[in-house]
């Protein structure tokens, strides 16, 4: 299988700032979620949480009929030497909401789509940089 390519230095460096110091749920009962909220009403609220030892979801949601949507969700893998990767997308109120780019287990991403994991690495990379301009983070 042909490696994986992470996300870029820069990349990283916005991923560790906005995932930094969240607890692992499994292991503590300090917070494992934030919210980034720079302009209120001016652009949607990025939602951070860490759902496990190795796994963070980044999200917007918005509310259709008293529900929380996701627009998007990406969950990424960190890996044991700090590189990211974008495995899941998810978005409600589309036609196809939910692409699976990469397993993971607890040993790491054990199988990829390289077609499915190229083009939710390069919505991400977009992403990250609106975000970096929209909620100032690094």
């Amino acid at each position: 299988m042909a490696r994986l390519q992470p996300m870029s230095q820069r990349d990283t460096k916005t991923l560790e700032r906005l995932c930094d110091q969240l607890a692992d749920p499994c292991e503590s009962d300090e917070p494992n979620s934030r919210k980034f909220d720079r302009c209120p009403g001016a652009y949607m609220a990025l939602h951070v949480e860490r759902i496990g030892e190795r796994m963070f979801s980044l999200a917007h949601y918005y509310q259709q009929n008293g529900d929380a949507m996701r627009d998007p969700e990406v969950v990424f893998f960190r890996d044991e030497a700090g590189r990211w990767y974008p495995v899941t997308l998810q978005q409600d109120g589309i036609r196809v909401p939910y692409t699976v780019a990469a397993k993971c287990d607890e040993n790491g991403i054990v199988h990829y789509w390289p077609r499915r994991y190229r083009e939710l690495r390069a919505f991400v990379l977009i992403w990250l940089r609106n975000l970096r301009a929209q909620q100032g983070v690094a």
